[in-house]
């Protein structure tokens, strides 16, 4: 689901000239790469948290797995952000149609990403608030 989204996402953007390195290829390998990255990097965070917070320890080797997709998921989008801007300097062409078109998220959109951002962290605290009552309950002893 997430490979479908991420490139259904990058050739919405690809069909817009709304700013420099969107019309591209490489675009949708970009988002995946990107996600592989941020995805797993905010879940270590997260471990972290919860680790200094709570006396829940998610473990040594889920946090290395984790930090080892960041790291390819980072070499990956590294690579293809240099091929992206290798091909824009050596050609000086900022775009098929010979200008750069400016871009400025409007309200509606910015309105839209905090909504959505929102409920994810909504979720999300929901979640961590049962996980860690049921880790509580079963530390006292009642079982």
């Amino acid at each position: 689901m997430a490979f479908s989204i991420h490139t259904v996402t990058a050739f919405v953007y690809c069909g817009m000239p709304g700013r420099g390195f969107w019309l591209t290829a490489v675009l949708a390998p970009r988002f995946l790469a990107s996600a592989f990255a941020a995805g797993p990097a905010l879940l270590i965070m997260l471990c972290m948290f919860i680790r200094r917070m709570t006396q829940f320890d998610p473990g040594r080797e889920a946090i290395q797995t984790l930090a080892i997709i960041v790291a390819y998921g980072l070499i990956a989008n590294v690579f293809f952000l240099g091929c992206e801007v290798f091909v824009v300097f050596y050609s000086g062409i900022p775009s098929p149609l010979h200008h750069i078109t400016e871009y400025i998220p409007t309200t509606h959109e910015l309105m839209i990403s905090a909504g959505v951002t929102a409920i994810g962290l909504f979720i999300l605290t929901i979640l961590l608030k049962i996980t860690i009552s049921i880790k509580e309950y079963n530390q006292s002893g009642v079982v």
